[in-house]
């Protein structure tokens, strides 16, 4: 339920997982399970669900397999996403990620949430002395450690953006397959591209051509 498991091999689970909302799995491996629900999933390796995965967050280093549906929620690989039965849902937002290392993209949000702190803290301070310059000096030492973690977490967000462009550059080759029907509102990123999956469609390709997202007929 709201337990957080590590594993630095493999995580195999036999019955299903209820995240209940919290839940975290670690995994240095791959992780195998029947179904998921309300739960966050990060493997250094693949996914493999023989069920469908409802309200979660998959992000696979490796690649994505879900056997049911894929409704609600968040699913980040590096390589291919496979979704047989079902993606998305009417009133269920879910979005897919192709082409990226989740764990830089968790390291970016991080770093982004944090800044998001740091910089109107910065901004206070420095309205307050602006309104009392006498308090310059109390506030001095705070503003200067406010800078200068603002500075070097700016420096790892440099960083990360240019990993993560590269890894864009080489996104060509994901792929999401949809075997299955394909609900609309699905949002769909793959490198640099977004979609947003408009209408009903099934047993679909998802892939990148000359920059852009096409969805190809699975024959």
């Amino acid at each position: 339920e709201n337990a957080l498991v590590r594993a630095a091999g493999n995580i195999v689970c036999e019955s299903g997982i209820k995240g209940g909302g919290n839940g975290r799995l670690k995994s240095n491996g791959n992780v195998k399970a029947p179904f998921c629900e309300n739960i966050i999933i990060e493997a250094d390796g693949n996914i493999e669900l023989d069920g469908s995965c409802m309200h979660s967050t998959l992000h696979a280093e490796g690649s994505i397999m879900v056997k049911g549906r894929l409704q609600g929620g968040e699913a980040c690989a590096r390589r291919v996403i496979f979704a047989q039965n079902q993606l998305g849902g009417h009133s269920t937002p879910t979005k897919i990620i192709l082409g990226f290392s989740p764990r830089r993209l968790r390291h970016k949000r991080k770093l982004e949430k944090r800044l998001d702190t740091l910089l109107p803290t910065l901004e206070r301070l420095e309205r307050i002395i602006e309104k009392k310059p006498e308090l310059a000096e109390d506030f001095s030492l705070q503003i200067r450690l406010l800078q200068r973690k603002i500075k070097v977490r700016n420096a790892q967000l440099r960083q990360l953006q240019a990993e993560l462009a590269a890894e864009a550059a080489t996104a060509a080759g994901c792929r999401l397959i949809c075997p299955g029907k394909i609900e609309s509102g699905t949002e769909i990123v793959i490198g640099e591209a977004t979609c947003q999956v408009t209408d009903f469609a099934h047993g679909r390709e998802f892939k990148l051509e000359n920059g852009e997202i096409v969805a190809k007929k699975l024959t």
